[in-house]
């Protein structure tokens, strides 16, 4: 098998391009390949490639185009008008015209060749039409050749040295060319540092947390979003970072908000500035109820005495801080040896609780009670 001669090389690549096999399979190009004779260039989705011949020129793929590197393209000389065109004169073109619309032999219009007794054309040959090209608009494939005709390459003892020995010393110094376009393709990373110096959020720390970590890869300016999404999924708190100096940092995060005892989970993520993304970031946390509550016990019976026209319906009641709705206060009355002489219970609502209608009636007169109040 004759060696291959190279035509072209891949010079610059946006995107992705593939050599298309004769098995219909498509082998990734990088800049600095070579392209043979035959070779079919395909570019890929919001892709462009630049292809560069020995004499020169730039052979341009967009989008989605297709190109097969045939003489034509990769010739040092593109064709031109002329060639695509019938040079016989205007009398021998309506001829065959004639004859073909007739249904007439297209022989009867033929001279006899050179060697036989007719008499030969004004070259030498036949006087027949030789068609020798067909022009054809290739649209969206449109190639463009430059008007100045490729530099002759003369060996030192004389006579044309091929295009090929050409390109071949250009595979050469291929990988030195300069501005050759480096792709990056590599992913960056992401990492959540602790929250709250243990990953648990107590009541202490709730009005002002701070999320954080590091990247790599990543250059500055480039933005973190940050989420967090508690048990079910829903997302509670979302915002942004910038990265500097392979950091990123959210201060002062007001999630007092968030009930106590619940867990969730924060998910930080970026890309880099060539849009390569990183694989999100994610870190468990929970919040933690720290505080104690407060209770309180009303004035009993307007001024803490219970008269003969009382005692037969008291109300016990009072306030409460940091106690959630629905928790129980549990309440005595004691008289002064720390007898209980009476006991019941209220539920919170709206940090308050009440114990109405309660029956002093049997107390002797005259005595001292303390009334207590837990929850």
């Amino acid at each position: 098998m004759a060696d291959l001669i190279p035509v072209a090389r891949v010079s610059a690549i946006q995107g992705k391009a593939y050599i298309k096999q004769p098995d219909g399979s498509l082998r990734p190009l990088q800049v600095g390949d070579m392209i043979f004779e035959g070779d079919i260039i395909v570019a890929g989705s919001a892709s462009r490639v630049e292809l560069s011949t020995p004499d020169g020129r730039a052979v341009l793929l967009r989008a989605n185009e297709t190109l097969t590197m045939d003489g034509e393209v990769s010739a040092a000389i593109p064709p031109g008008r002329t060639e695509a065109a019938l040079t016989s004169g205007v009398a021998e073109v309506s001829k065959v015209i004639q004859a073909i619309t007739s249904g007439a032999s297209l022989d009867d219009l033929l001279d006899e060749t050179a060697a036989g007794t007719g008499t030969p054309g004004a070259d030498g040959g036949p006087s027949f039409v030789r068609l020798l090209r067909i022009a054809e608009n290739v649209d969206p494939l449109v190639f463009e050749f430059g008007t100045a005709r490729g530099r002759v390459i003369e060996e030192a003892a004389g006579g044309a040295a091929s295009a090929g020995e050409d390109l071949l010393a250009l595979v050469e110094t291929s990988r030195a060319v300069s501005g050759t376009v480096t792709l990056d393709t590599t992913a960056p990373t992401i990492s959540i540092a602790v929250v709250a110096g243990d990953d648990v959020i107590d009541d202490a720390e709730d009005d002002s947390v701070t999320l954080s970590g590091s990247t790599t890869g990543v250059e500055n300016g480039q933005v973190v979003s940050v989420t967090l999404v508690n048990a079910s999924g829903t997302v509670v708190y979302s915002g942004s970072a910038t990265v500097s100096n392979d950091a990123w940092s959210i201060p002062g995060i007001d999630l007092s908000a968030l009930p106590d005892g619940a867990s969730y989970t924060v998910t930080a993520s970026v890309s880099d500035a060539a849009g390569n993304a990183a694989t999100p970031a994610t870190r468990p946390v929970s919040t933690v109820d720290t505080a104690a509550p407060t209770i309180s016990i009303a004035v009993v019976a307007g001024d803490d005495i219970i008269d003969d026209a009382e005692d037969d319906s008291v109300t016990l009641s009072g306030s409460t801080s940091g106690v959630e709705n629905g928790q129980v206060v549990s309440v005595t009355l004691r008289d002064s040896g720390g007898t209980v002489v009476y006991s019941g219970s209220a539920t919170v609502s709206g940090s308050t609780w009440s114990i109405p209608g309660v029956d002093l009636s049997a107390l002797p007169d005259g005595a001292s009670y303390t009334v207590t109040a837990s929850v």
